[in-house]
């Protein structure tokens, strides 16, 4: 059995790192569990491997596509999250997905989400649902770094009070910010708000004023 979550219908203001153009696409990644830490980069094993990974992996698998700066520099990512009991499914359906994602050869998200919506056909939302969640988290270290939740989805130092230590000392890798939508299909948008100081990646501009649309 297969399932996607499911959430509120709202209006939501298109978002600059899905329509920004000059990105590129630097890699695409898959997940098991949440776990991005231990996340695989697609490019770097064979379809093959790619469908055993797959029937060993937990029900729970997410994609991501990452977008760098032209100056080498990660901008951020989009991604999508699928939940599929059982294993040879699963693996079926994923192999789809990584073969669709990798031929849209894309140079901002909003592709990524529009194609990824039509191969579940489910219409494109992203435009006319406010997100059920927005979070700051550290890229690759989101469950073993800690993310803080947004409520208004902007940065403030209420926010950062009870937040884990890299929002203060900086982190070792960018930080960014997350709109999380759970319906029609589960998928985030993510865009960097960090900047490298001192081999540390740390919050840009004053915590107050920071706006996150991503």
């Amino acid at each position: 059995m297969c399932r996607s979550d499911s959430g509120p219908r709202l209006k939501e203001p298109k978002m600059s790192i899905l329509e920004r153009e000059h990105l590129l696409q630097s890699g695409i990644q898959l997940a098991s569990a949440g776990e991005w830490e231990s996340a695989i980069e697609v490019s770097q094993f064979t379809d093959a491997e790619l469908q055993r990974w797959l029937l060993g992996a937990d029900r729970d698998v997410a994609i991501e596509v990452l977008f760098d700066e032209v100056a080498g520099a990660l901008a951020g990512f989009v991604g999508l999250r699928h939940h599929c009991d059982d294993a040879e499914t699963r693996a079926a359906l994923w192999m789809e997905v990584v073969d669709v994602t990798r031929r849209i050869g894309a140079c901002n998200g909003r592709n990524y989400v529009a194609i990824w919506c039509n191969h579940f056909k489910k219409p494109f939302f992203i435009d006319d649902r406010t997100p059920d969640s927005f979070e700051l988290g550290v890229f690759n270290q989101w469950r073993s770094a800690g993310s803080v939740i947004l409520p208004s989805g902007r940065i403030t130092g209420e926010d950062l009070v009870s937040a884990p230590r890299w929002a203060q000392d900086g982190a070792t890798a960018p930080i960014c910010h997350e709109r999380v939508w759970r319906s029609p299909l589960n998928v985030w948008v993510a865009s960097v708000v960090s900047e490298l100081r001192d081999g540390r990646h740390f919050i840009k501009g004053p915590v107050s004023q920071t706006s996150l649309a991503t």
